[in-house]
């Protein structure tokens, strides 16, 4: 019996390069360099599509059989497409402007249908992919509670003419839900129930394209243990398409760690959120901060109860810590090898994508490189 293997990928969130010619003639040549660097004969992309582009491939054909071409001259394919960010996700200042649209607006299902329009013609024939999207809104918008309705509307709409799509084109393309801090599903758990009701709206063939993305960065930093996430996913049947492999920077006792809270500073950048929560001695969330300065801004009075501090700032994967921060890099090695035995292994996504913005980032490529050989050696050990 052959072993069980992980499809394995990185996503191309990581890449500023917009628009269909940059895709084509910029990401993909860069992306053959990190297949050939991680040692890959051939290797799988998270193709990130914003709106515009989305719309674009979908509109010209021309452009969309370059790119096919073009993966293929570099030993590529795209087995997902990342949808979740539609707008410009490397514009100076970013922040909460990531969630829109909002699944409670028409310009989120149009965008979506189509990337996976396009995903669908870079498949084979009988193909399967996926394409990751936010779970609704953003929870701290203050109409955010009147969004929620439209939201599920919106998802179970894209999730029927998905299957209309299959139907079609004899390409099977799901959709899957990335819970992340202060949106509307946080935990697994939460995303579980929220998909629950949406496939009581999707119909029969709508409802079973509907499944998980979990981010291992988002999992970790609130503090969601990979195998009560596993097991909830699995318990409630619902199935895990993706996995972001990814991990958070770690503060120990931060209201008495000035020189860890100092080094964690570096990574407050103005242009993504950076949630962080913080654990007491028992494991119970007691700090939630939307994003890192807000956190930096607390007295070390007020952070006495902390026994842990975690944010959601994608940290290279090869990067152990140092003396003053660690990261949760051992919780994704968990979630790797526990998504290895199951019976239908997801697909592996490195996706780092804070690498412009890491202090003293190095070569983009070698990092990439180096996350894919990490989780190599991780399922090889």
């Amino acid at each position: 019996m052959t072993e069980p293997s992980l499809a394995l990928a990185y996503s191309t969130n990581v890449h500023p390069a917009r628009g269909t010619a940059a895709l084509v003639g910029e990401v993909v040549p860069a992306a053959g360099r990190v297949r050939a660097l991680a040692g890959e004969a051939a290797m799988a992309l998270d193709l990130h599509l914003d709106a515009r582009t989305a719309h674009a491939f979908d509109e010209e054909d021309g452009q969309l059989d370059a790119l096919a071409e073009a993966l293929a001259a570099e030993g590529l394919h795209v087995a997902s497409v990342n949808a979740f960010p539609l707008g410009e996700f490397h514009a100076p200042r970013v922040k909460d402007a990531v969630y829109r649209p909002d699944w409670s607006e028409p310009e989120r299902l149009e965008a979506t249908l189509a990337a996976a329009r396009v995903l669908a013609r870079l498949l084979a024939p009988g193909g399967m992919g996926y394409v990751s999207t936010l779970t609704g809104t953003y929870a701290l918008w203050p109409d955010a509670a009147e969004r929620e309705a439209a939201c599920a509307g919106g998802l179970a709409a894209c999730a029927r003419a998905l299957a209309e799509l299959g139907d079609r084109t004899d390409r099977r393309v799901a959709l899957a839900l990335e819970p992340e801090p202060f949106t509307t599903a946080e935990r697994t758990g939460e995303a579980v129930r929220h998909i629950d009701r949406v496939r009581d709206a999707a119909g029969e063939a709508g409802a079973t394209l509907l499944g998980l993305n979990l981010d291992l960065c988002h999992l970790a930093v609130g503090f969601e243990g990979p195998k009560a996430a596993l097991d909830a996913a699995g318990a409630a049947g619902v199935p895990i398409l993706g996995l972001h492999a990814s991990a958070a920077p770690v503060v120990p006792r931060p209201g008495e760690n000035k020189p860890a809270i100092a080094a964690l500073g570096r990574f407050d950048e103005p242009r993504w959120l950076h949630p962080v929560y913080g654990c007491d001695a028992s494991g119970r969330v007691v700090l939630r901060e939307p994003d890192l300065g807000l956190f930096l801004d607390r007295s070390p009075r007020l952070m006495k109860e902390i026994a842990e501090a975690r944010c959601h700032f994608h940290v290279p994967l090869a990067w152990p810590g140092d003396a003053l921060l660690g990261t949760t890099r051992d919780l994704t090695a968990e979630a790797l090898r526990l998504a290895l035995a199951a019976d239908e292994p997801p697909r592996v996504v490195a996706e780092t994508y804070t690498w412009n913005a890491l202090p003293g980032a190095g070569d983009l490529a070698e990092g990439l490189a180096a996350e894919i050989r990490w989780i190599r050696a991780v399922l090889a050990g």
